[in-house]
């Protein structure tokens, strides 16, 4: 099994065994790299506390499936930060030329970044589970995933986010995880967005989840019609948004009149509350729920296909 060596902060050598890698290209260049490897259960303990490789403990998930094994090695999942992919040179067009690369510039260059656990954002932590030989016997992973894992590859963009928003990611995140919604991360320049892909009962949207620190730290939740309305359906929509909007106690629709989009907003001041997953699934539940209802009059505005109709329209 192949090593390498990653560096801590100060400098401490932590070997690992590579166990798999998977690349993603485009045009022969290098989008995306991610490594599994194994360490002991002392190291991944070390690593765990000082919270190398990104192990921010507001990122990671749940532990399921019972406590890691301390005699048993534990295998991470690791992305590298996509600021360093411009390292491999230009011949490294495939997988094996990546490992080949990775393996020679370890021995040579041992202090080269790219072998700083900074650079590298643990996705999932897992250990291997004997199954009962009246179960069918054999083996399965269990273990948790981290924030990382849902973060949307952006090549502009490393995988990293301000620490003023790590503990409101973690809150999202799990209940997002915990009630099986379909979402990903995306971080851009420290920012985090949550993309969350719905579906209701008539129509289908996407919504997405912001963290705003300044003035102070916000949740914001915005639920977007999927599709925009023309500049000849602009009043039709205004109208009947300002309608719907005197009725609802919490939240609004609203729309841009320089392209046409329609979207519902929700949002909460967490800088002075302990923001939990209940309080998040109380802002998240009233934002669907009232898309939900609204949208099929929004879009029989904007497709025309009948008269607008739905509770405030009839």
């Amino acid at each position: 099994m192949t090593k390498i060596s990653l560096y801590d902060r100060e400098q401490q050598k932590i070997t690992v065994a590579l166990e798999n890698m998977e690349t993603s290209f485009s045009e022969g260049k290098l989008l995306a790299l991610k490594i599994d490897f194994n360490v002991d259960y002392n190291t991944y303990l070390d690593l765990e506390s000082k919270e190398l490789l990104n192990l921010n403990r507001y990122l990671r998930g749940p532990l399921l499936g019972g406590n890691f094994d301390p005699d048993k090695s534990v295998i991470i999942s690791a992305r590298l930060n996509a600021q360093f992919l411009q390292e491999f040179p230009e011949n490294c067009s495939k997988a094996s030329d990546v490992l080949k690369y990775l393996i020679s510039l370890s021995q040579s260059k041992p202090e080269h970044l790219l072998f700083n656990t900074e650079n590298w954002f643990s996705l999932n932590v897992k250990q291997h589970l004997e199954v009962p030989v009246e179960l069918q016997g054999g083996n399965v992973l269990f273990g948790y995933s981290t924030a990382w894992a849902y973060a949307e590859y952006n090549p502009r963009s490393p995988y990293w986010v301000a620490q003023d928003y790590q503990a409101s990611l973690q809150v999202i995140c799990e209940y997002l995880k915990s009630n099986e919604y379909n979402f990903k991360v995306i971080v851009d320049e420290g920012h985090p967005v949550i993309r969350v892909q719905l579906n209701g009962n008539d129509c289908n949207w996407e919504t997405f989840i912001h963290l705003i620190s300044e003035p102070n730290e916000r949740c914001i939740i915005l639920s977007i019609c999927p599709e925009k309305a023309q500049e000849k359906q602009l009043y039709e929509i205004v109208s009947l948004l300002m309608t719907i909007n005197y009725t609802l106690s919490f939240g609004n629709f609203e729309s841009d009149i320089d392209d046409g989009e329609v979207r519902f907003k929700t949002a909460l001041d967490i800088n002075h509350i302990t923001f939990t997953p209940d309080i998040f699934g109380q802002l998240f539940y009233n934002n669907v729920v009232t898309m939900n209802k609204y949208l099929p009059s929004i879009l029989n505005v904007i497709k025309k296909d009948a008269e607008a109709t739905g509770p405030f329209c009839e």
